[in-house]
């Protein structure tokens, strides 16, 4: 199974793309702060939460996905270049 890495998984896009990932059936590592974004990255679908703020965070990241680190990275930013 593909483990996507959501960070400002609790966000304004990172919710919705929490919720697109496990609607394709991909596993979901929210990343991001706060009691409140873990239980609302839970309802939407995220397998699991790790807060960001937690000094084990990498470690966690890597036991998690056994090592290897997410398949997928999704990325809330973009680059707009002017005039374009």
């Amino acid at each position: 199974c593909v483990c996507s890495q959501i960070s400002g998984a609790g966000g304004g896009l990172g919710h919705l793309a929490v919720q697109y990932a496990a609607a394709l059936s991909l596993r979901v590592l929210a990343i991001d702060t706060g009691k409140e974004k873990e239980e609302l990255c839970a309802r939407l679908g995220a397998e699991k939460f790790i807060d960001f703020k937690n000094p084990k965070a990498n470690e966690l990241i890597k036991e998690y996905t056994g090592g290897e680190g997410p398949h997928v990275r999704p990325s809330p930013f973009a680059v707009v270049e002017p005039g374009a």
